[in-house]
């Protein structure tokens, strides 16, 4: 898919190009596979350029400086403990991983473990925990298309998103491989999330009220009968 380049610099252009859209900010990674001490797993890493400063000044274990890392082709690693308890597996900086990755023919690369943190940086962006140079993911996947996702801003959304939407989704709908999550959809889904707690919520709440009732009822009776 990323050979064939849909979400393409023209894909990109024809959305800015929609009456109300303010910017459309691309999100790249790009996809291998990793083996390491004994473990295979498949894995996304999101590149960092040399303005990234904020994943540059974690409190990381090892070197994650963006030189450093550019010139021996090291990855960061953040969020460690989440990566570490589902593949069972302990990172230390300085150690070699080797990743199998695709740019039209199958390759295979020696990447140094730089640094590794439990921080994260949080974005408003859904991003791997996985990073490296984009000069390193230059040199490995080259001229290919690693753009994953378009983020859209439009102007004052409540009153021109419906419209930005459907014009998105005129475009869209020519391409089977892409998907469209809008706003509107993610706050449906939040304000049905918010529904099901309460309701929840409520249930725990007449369950001790009741409970609390006949408490107080079984404390009244026992006390009458004391007397």
């Amino acid at each position: 898919m990323q050979l064939t380049g849909h979400l393409s610099r023209e894909l990109k252009e024809e959305i800015e190009a929609i009456p109300h859209v303010k910017k459309v900010h691309v999100e790249h990674t790009a996809t291998g596979s990793i083996a390491y001490q004994g473990t295979t797993f498949l894995q996304s890493f999101c590149p960092l350029t040399a303005e990234s400063e904020e994943y540059f000044q974690l409190d990381a274990a090892g070197n994650n400086s963006y030189e450093y890392m550019a010139e021996h082709d090291a990855i960061l690693i953040t969020n460690k403990d989440f990566s570490e308890n589902v593949n069972g597996i302990s990172f230390i900086p300085g150690e070699k991983i080797t990743l199998n990755y695709f740019d039209g023919k199958e390759r295979t690369a020696e990447l140094e473990i730089a640094a590794v943190s439990a921080e994260n940086v949080h974005t408003d962006v859904d991003r791997p925990t996985f990073f490296m140079t984009n000069q390193t993911m230059k040199k490995l996947w080259g001229d290919m298309n690693t753009a994953d996702s378009f983020y859209v801003t439009v102007e004052n959304y409540e009153e021109n998103g419906d419209a930005v939407e459907n014009a998105i989704r005129s475009i869209t709908d020519s391409y089977s491989d892409l998907s469209l999550w809008t706003l509107r959809e993610q706050k449906i889904e939040d304000f049905g999330m918010i529904a099901q707690n309460k309701t929840q919520i409520y249930g725990i709440s007449i369950f001790l009220i009741l409970f609390g009732v006949f408490n107080l009822i079984n404390t009244v009776i026992s006390s009458i009968a004391s007397r």
